[in-house]
């Protein structure tokens, strides 16, 4: 399909008028944001905006930014103004406002609100649907002005069909905002370097400061720009004169600091954004195992966000990205060996590929491995680098590269309303075996969950979720909650599981293997029957078979035995899976506790103290870090 690449030609703009292209490309976008927005009404409250709309619209009703001070204001001012429609009721004063405690006062908010909710948090994200449909808007438009209309099109029905960008189009979080405004940032660069005057500077710099106040890793942006200045200064365009730099670096650095000040109502705004940077990870537990295909350490995985973009990506999407890339690394192979300058295009190109590895490195570096959202802001880059290809390939190229996306929309049309726990279509096993946390579930299927408990024709079910889901109550649902860590098997009936939950918990994590009998936008539901412990047992057996020298796995069926009161095969089990791991704390913790029961004050004495030096250990390695930002715990903990 390479081979197909056209030569490089003078120029790429298409003959299309420019109201036609406006016209087609807003229709597609505004198509794409009505089905965002539409989607967010049958969606219940996840666990991220149960902190940040409640806290924003604290900051309406208020001016104190007390909640949530770790991210700024911007994207949650914006999304909490629709609620002054709805007056609702907020626990000012309360303990839960007094201690600062983002959480507490966010859960006692819904709980006050629950006769209006779901109209309530559904106007809430129609910005985010908003700003979506604008990123789209914005992608084709960008690829139609450099590549034509044809190209332009491509990319934004590429970008979306891409089930990240429509999931987290209708969340109130800050990974939206951070995606959209970061790339219309490197638009209106792109802009002002194609032709430099005052009205583009500050266009500029006013959108740098949206972007910056939406999210802090969009802090990255100066260093993109300025790869997009060295792409202009090497090719063979125009060059800024000294007094239009003079006046772009001005407004770069006015524009943010203008936008903190408002969204603070303070001049204090950007010292306050710097304070709340501190606070980032801060609340992330040092001991929290990260999960990545099937493996936990403490720390973090260099290479999670990689391997998170190649394994939550749709075939269809991965391949018409590699062939963007691919398509890029040909013109330059070409002009190398033709000896020719590159094209300003191929400048572009190199320059949006250096800022989306950037990302990659930043996030790799300092995120936690939580969600492949953090690297959200790389997707418009790909779709760029697509509608490039497009552009550049023969008929049977383009032919291609279209049906890749309509498989793209067909997989998301598959995939819909769970858009979040949509993974690679090929991908052997259950989603659960790869990835946790937000790639598989936000808690956001509670309304899903009880339509199907309707047309079960359930009263009750049972229910397990992570702590930090939000209290299905609030939703009229009646549930028999699981102890979280209990270990205990369930009994015959019905449950419905959160699947981060089955991975975390020994007495299901089984579970997460066998296919759910229903799926509720995120909620496995299971209908359990016959021996609960030897189906358990089964398939902790066929799983150790498949896997013996995982740790993780010999935590779990060791728990299982000791809930059953096999106490000295359980003692075996968590000795296997420390001699794989010496540093798995659970493990020497539950075979220390296990020891005592047993009589072995002795052993369990000697694990106490293996736990008490790796704890020590570890705290002293985090001194001057962030919790849970340090990939070097993984080295002394064994594995």
């Amino acid at each position: 399909m390479l081979e197909q690449l056209q030569p490089p030609a003078t120029s790429f703009r298409g003959k299309a008028p420019r109201s036609v292209r406006i016209g087609v490309l807003a229709a597609m976008a505004l198509i794409c944001a009505a089905l965002v927005w539409w989607s967010a009404w049958g969606q219940s409250v996840t666990s991220d905006e149960a902190a940040h709309l409640p806290a924003g619209y604290s900051y309406l009703r208020t001016g104190d930014f007390r909640l949530n001070p770790e991210h700024p204001p911007l994207a949650k001012l914006v999304c909490a103004l629709p609620l002054l429609a709805f007056h609702p009721k907020a626990p000012i004063p309360s303990t839960a406002w007094k201690e600062d405690d983002e959480w507490a006062f966010g859960w006692k908010f819904l709980a006050m609100n629950k006769a209006i909710l779901v109209p309530m948090v559904a106007w809430a994200r129609l910005p985010m649907a908003m700003l979506t449909g604008l990123l789209l808007f914005m992608t084709g438009w960008w690829v139609s002005e450099v590549f034509g209309l044809g190209a332009g099109v491509f990319s934004t029905l590429l970008l979306g069909a891409n089930p990240e960008i429509l999931d987290h189009g209708r969340w109130v979080t800050t990974d939206m905002p951070a995606a959209a405004l970061g790339f219309f940032t490197l638009y209106a660069a792109w802009k002002w370097l194609s032709g430099p005057n005052w009205k583009r500077a500050s266009i500029m710099g006013l959108v740098l400061g949206l972007a910056v106040a939406s999210k802090d890793s969009c802090l990255i942006l100066p260093p993109m720009m300025l790869l997009q200045a060295l792409a202009f200064l090497f090719s063979s365009r125009a060059r800024p004169s000294w007094r239009d730099w003079s006046v772009a670096l001005a407004a770069c650095a006015v524009g943010p600091v203008v936008v903190l000040m408002a969204c603070y109502e303070s001049w204090t705004g950007p010292l306050r954004y710097i304070g709340g940077m501190s606070g980032i990870n801060a609340n992330h537990l040092v001991f929290f195992l990260r999960y990545l295909m099937g493996h936990v350490q403490y720390g973090v995985y260099p290479q999670y966000f990689i391997m998170a973009w190649l394994l939550k990506t749709p075939f269809p999407l991965l391949v018409a990205q590699i062939v963007g890339m691919g398509a890029l690394a040909v013109s330059v192979g070409r002009a190398i060996r033709s000896k020719a300058g590159l094209a300003p295009d191929v400048w572009d190109g190199l320059a949006l590929v250096g800022g989306a590895i950037l990302v990659f490195a930043l996030m790799s570096w300092k995120a936690d491995d939580i969600g492949v959202r953090y690297i959200l802001p790389v997707v418009p880059i790909f779709a760029w680098l697509s509608g490039r290809a497009f552009a550049r390939m023969g008929r049977r190229g383009r032919a291609l590269l279209v049906v890749l996306a309509l498989w793209g929309l067909v997989d998301a049309g598959r995939a819909w309303p769970d858009l979040g726990g949509s993974f690679d279509e090929f991908l052997p096993g259950p989603t659960i075996a790869y990835l946790d946390d937000s790639n598989v579930s936000w808690g956001e299927g509670l309304l899903a969950l009880k339509a199907e408990m309707k047309h079960l024709k359930l009263d009750r079910i049972g229910y397990g979720a992570l702590g930090g889901r939000i209290d299905p109550r609030i939703y009229g649902l009646k549930l028999d909650r699981s102890v979280e860590g209990s270990s205990g098997l369930p009994r015959p009936g019905w449950y419905a599981f959160d699947p981060n939950f089955l991975l975390r918990d020994p007495g299901f994590l089984w579970l997460a293997y066998r296919r759910p009998d229903f799926n509720a936008d995120g909620y496995w539901i299971y209908h359990l029957q016959g021996d609960i412990p030897a189906q358990a047992h089964q398939a902790y057996t066929h799983l150790l078979q498949e896997h013996p020298y995982d740790p993780f796995l010999w935590f779990h069926i060791a728990s299982q035995d000791e809930a059953q009161g096999k106490l000295k095969t359980a003692e075996k089990e968590f000795g296997i899976a420390l001699k794989i791991w010496p540093g798995y704390l659970d493990a020497r913790k539950s075979r220390a506790a296990l020891r005592l029961r047993l009589g072995d004050a002795a052993g369990a004495k000697s694990d106490q103290a293996i736990i008490a030096g790796i704890v020590r250990y570890v705290l002293s390695g985090l001194r001057g870090k962030a919790p849970g930002t340090s990939g070097s715990l993984w080295a002394p903990l064994g594995g």
